[in-house]
Formats: structure tokens, sequence, C-alpha cells
């Protein structure tokens, strides 16, 4: 807004404008936005707001800023956990996708040999001197090697009865925690994107936040597509139920708002700014 446009809300803009612009200010600051108005001006800005009901309503957009401000911080929180789920799925399924291509691999090296003897070397070399994390590796009948990357089916040797260290069942624990966490931050920001319609107190940067937060929470971050139940019905997969244990990553098809968690969510935001 230019300068010009500035001065002209200050001294004769509508009580709507001035708390517009008054939010604007107040919520860019809290990211680091500079203000653009002056010390004194923002000083004049608050001293504008003269009859009681003018007064009321710079109350309680005060009270929406600091409210607002607060559970936007905490939906931030939300969102960094959440990321970091992410980051594990990622991870882990990377690994995966390493395991069944070196499962793939050294399975095509002792099909080539023909010789017993030293496919039984190859097979001895391999299990000898590998390391595969949160997978049970075994020979099978005849020789190939395969990786048990699921304890439900396969428990590892070793391990006690009852304990599950298998790659694909870190990954559906990861899973759970990230959609619990994205299902968290889209009520959140539903409930405070509603409620600023409501009483209108829409600043930009507030606004920004909350559509930046839900847009990356709808987007489908899965690196490598047989790990995306998404990206997998986009291309038509035929056999989808036999590709399941892939989809690792959350659906952002799928994630809901809670209706319970955004009924509370109204009601503690209007105890608070309304009836505060």
């Amino acid at each position: 807004m230019a300068k010009k446009d500035l001065s002209k809300i200050l001294k004769e803009g509508s009580v709507r404008q001035r708390l517009r612009l008054l939010d604007d200010q107040r919520a860019g600051i809290v990211y680091g936005k500079s203000s653009a108005l002056t010390e004194k001006e923002m000083d004049e800005l608050i001293e504008s707001f003269k009859t009681p009901e003018e007064i009321k309503l710079y109350n309680l957009h005060l009270r929406a800023f600091r409210y607002f401000r607060e559970l936007l911080m905490g939906l931030e929180a939300v969102f960094g956990t959440y990321k970091e789920a992410l980051a594990y799925i990622t991870g882990f399924s990377l690994l995966w996708d390493s395991y069944e291509r070196h499962e793939e691999l050294i399975n095509s090296v002792i099909y080539e040999v023909k010789d017993k003897k030293t496919k039984n070397v190859i097979t001895k070399k391999f299990e000898s001197n590998s390391l595969f994390l949160y997978a049970d590796v075994v020979v099978d009948e005849e020789g190939f090697f395969r990786f048990h990357t699921d304890n439900r089916e396969h428990k590892k040797r070793g391990k006690p009865k009852g304990d599950d260290y298998s790659l694909e069942s870190i990954l559906r624990l990861w899973k759970g925690r990230a959609e619990e966490y994205a299902s968290q931050i889209k009520t959140g920001c539903k409930a405070l994107v509603d409620y600023s319609e409501k009483i209108n107190y829409k600043p930009n940067t507030f606004i920004e936040k909350l559509n930046q937060l839900v847009e990356y929470v709808e987007t489908d971050h899965a690196l490598i597509p047989k790990f995306s139940e998404k990206q997998m019905k986009e291309m038509e997969w035929a056999s989808m139920e036999l590709l399941d244990k892939y989809f690792v990553y959350p659906n952002p098809d799928k994630i809901e708002v809670n209706e319970v968690e955004y009924s509370n969510f109204m009601k503690v935001l209007k105890a608070n700014i309304e009836n505060g």
C-alpha cells in the first residue's frame, strides 16, 4: 500500500479500514516484516479509536491478535513434528527401496552362476558380510536371498517374541504419527480461518501462513511413486491391493478435519476472544 494511502487511512479511514491496517502491521511484525508505519504513526493509529464502539472493536481485534499469534505458534510446532515424521518416512522408505534393489541384484548374480560350489561361496560371502538393519535376510531352499522387512509374517531371529523391529512396522508407526499431526494442522488452520471470517479479523500475514500450512499438508511428499497411494492412483495402477503395504506416506486426500476438535477449537476461540 502506498504511503499516501496509509496516511489517508490514518486521517480519514473508517473504523474497519483502521483496524485492518493495524491488524496487518501487528501480524507482519510477528513474522519479521518491516512495518509500513513509523512508531509515531502506530501510536496515532491506536489512539484513533475513541468512541465506545470503536474501543470495543479495537479490544476484540487485540485479543484476536494475541490468541491467533499463540495458536499459530502451536500449529507451527506441530508442523515441525509433521515434517520430522515425513523425514523419517523418507529415510526408511529409501532404505526399504535399497534393500529390494540389493535383493534383486544378488539374486540375479546367483541365478547366473551354474556351478553349485561357486554359488554357495557367493551366498556365504554375502550372508556373512552384509548388515541390513530392521530386516531379516534368509536364504531359501533354492539358494536365493529373501529380505523379510515385516515381522508380522517373519519374526526376526534372536528377537523376543512379540517385539517388532521390522522396517515396515517402523514405517507404519511414523505414518500413523504423520497422519495425526496432519489432521491436527488441518483442523486448527480451518478453525482459525473460519473464525477470522466470523469476526472479520483477517490480517494478510496470518491468513497466508495458515494457507501455507494447509497447502503443505495437502501435498504428496513421496519421492518414489510406489510409496504413495495418491501417486499410484493417479497412474491408474491396476493392482492397488498388491501395493498397499508400500503406501507409507499419508495420503493428502484422506487427511480430514477432526470435527470434535474443530468444534472445541471454535468454542475456545469464542471464549477467549469474544467473551474475553
